[in-house]
């Protein structure tokens, strides 16, 4: 502990969720937490008013990250809202300033933009390509049912299948994200399928709905299509699904990848239009830990580590501890909370 009770404690690998556009979106979807978030229509605002508030922050943010030697990887998550909002010559001076500012050698950063995979295009497809920019796309499965809280209509979810398609067919490595709801929970073998079928090269990432403490997909049905997509992904290995990979290598005794049970939130930031900064992974005033230009970046790591350890040991987890009997070998498992979804201080999934 240092000063003030501050842990001296940062992340070697950041993960940094970059939102300039606020929740600024050409999708309403209707189980989407950052419009709960932010509580605004997204359609009332100019997204060329915040992409030239980017610049206004992001060199402090470079230069900071260039200077802090503990942190030896970070990735840039552009996120919205809908990042290819932004006009592409804002996706090259992007990379440019990265390529200026972080030129420690031991540091090496990604760029990812995750996408509802609406303005995807040939073109574009081939632009993010040749930048380095890796891509993710939201996608519920493989029909119209599966995506009703997604999209307005079936014109919008074919285009974006489309899009996934093309992914493929150019043999781009692409990864895709599932919400797991009521449209989709008792369909785990079709969604499989069409897992199997584009082939997502860097994976799947599968979260539960849960948009506020009174609005979120009950754990049993959560539970079910775990349970029933794990059965049909261990009959075919070689398609990548996070959650299922971390369970393995933990059993194995190796650290697992990044997820929301690892315990190791601290190593995600949220940054807003305005250069505020959040801790974990998404946005929320109880999260805010400082702003860019005015608090120490350094300062601000620690903060975030200090703030998820407050908010995860207050969390109820004896259920999971006593099912695992604190067995060293289920270390990773043993975490407290995903702290953006608690309800009653517990973690509804963690069981």
């Amino acid at each position: 502990m240092g000063e003030n009770g501050v842990m001296k404690k940062i992340p070697k690998v950041l993960n940094v969720i970059m939102r300039p556009l606020d929740n600024i979106c050409n999708l309403y979807c209707k189980y989407c937490n950052i419009q709960h978030k932010y509580r605004r229509n997204a359609f009332e605002k100019k997204p060329s008013e915040k992409f030239t508030a980017l610049w206004k922050w992001f060199p402090c943010l470079l230069e900071q990250l260039n200077g802090i030697s503990k942190i030896a990887n970070v990735t840039f998550t552009w996120h919205g809202g809908e990042p290819l909002l932004m006009p592409q010559n804002e996706f090259k001076r992007i990379c440019e300033a990265q390529d200026f500012y972080l030129r420690r050698k031991n540091l090496d950063w990604l760029n990812v933009i995750q996408t509802n995979g609406l303005l995807l295009s040939d073109d574009k497809i081939d632009f993010l390509k040749d930048l380095g920019i890796k891509i993710g796309v939201s996608i519920d499965g493989p029909g119209y049912s599966h995506n009703k809280f997604r999209f307005r209509n079936r014109g919008d979810f074919a285009m974006v299948k489309n899009n996934i398609y093309l992914l493929r067919d150019k043999d781009i490595p692409f990864s895709i994200c599932i919400v797991v709801h009521e449209h989709n929970y008792r369909d785990a073998k079709r969604v499989f399928e069409f897992i199997s079928d584009i082939n997502p090269g860097n994976g799947v990432a599968i979260s539960p709905m849960f948009v506020s403490a009174e609005r979120y997909i009950q754990p049993a049905k959560y539970e079910k299509f775990l349970r029933d997509l794990f059965d049909e992904w261990y009959k075919k290995p070689g398609v990548s699904v996070g959650v299922f990979e971390n369970f393995i290598m933990g059993l194995y005794g190796k650290a697992p990848v990044l997820c929301y049970f690892a315990g190791r939130c601290n190593s995600f930031i949220n940054i807003n239009s305005k250069g505020e900064i959040f801790g974990t992974c998404e946005p929320g005033k109880r999260f805010r830990i400082g702003k860019l230009t005015v608090d120490p970046l350094e300062g601000v790591l620690r903060r975030n580590t200090n703030m998820f350890l407050s908010i995860s040991s207050k969390a109820k987890s004896k259920i999971m501890c006593e099912s695992l009997g604190y067995d060293p070998k289920y270390k990773y498992f043993i975490g407290n909370c995903c702290p953006n979804r608690l309800v009653s201080n517990e973690d509804p999934y963690m069981e």
